[in-house]
């Protein structure tokens, strides 16, 4: 957890034509978002897909409580704004709800010579959905009766 920049930027120095598209969790970002200063200093276009759940394995749709005690540990801010990092840095940063803005969002993103961060929404509450091939799941990987919400991601 957290060695995706690190990884990244070293892909994109050692193919700087190529097209890097790192993706990792809110949680994992936090540990080495600062990196994205050393991409921009060096002019890499990485691109930055960040799965958000609001938490480490799983999180919350808001905080509940005043304290800091009150706040469950695995819990982080449903309200953090991730992708503007990018844009303090000269790049591009968007925040996506939906199945059909990461769509667009995910071309205008491919198809750009810039360093972007696409902070990705999710339900914090979802859990792993049964595979096409039998072989990947488990019955206890499986998502109980709850079905999904095509249009939320």
């Amino acid at each position: 957890m957290g060695i995706a920049f690190g990884s990244a930027i070293a892909a994109q120095a050692l193919y700087p034509t190529k097209r890097v598209c790192m993706v990792l969790g809110d949680s994992s970002f936090g540990f080495s978002c600062m990196e994205i200063e050393t991409a921009a200093r060096h002019k890499m276009p990485l691109k930055v897909v960040i799965i958000n759940n609001n938490g480490i394995s799983f999180g919350t749709d808001q905080i509940y409580g005043d304290s800091a005690k009150e706040i469950p540990v695995h819990v982080l801010s449903p309200d953090a704004k991730y992708e503007l990092i990018a844009t303090a840095f000269g790049g591009i940063g968007r925040s996506v709800d939906t199945a059909e803005d990461l769509d667009a969002s995910m071309k205008e993103m491919l198809s750009d010579d810039r360093l972007w961060v696409l902070n990705v929404h999710i339900d914090p509450y979802s859990m792993k959905k049964e595979q096409s091939f039998k072989w990947l799941s488990t019955e206890d990987d499986v998502q109980g009766d709850k079905k999904p919400d095509s249009a939320k991601l």
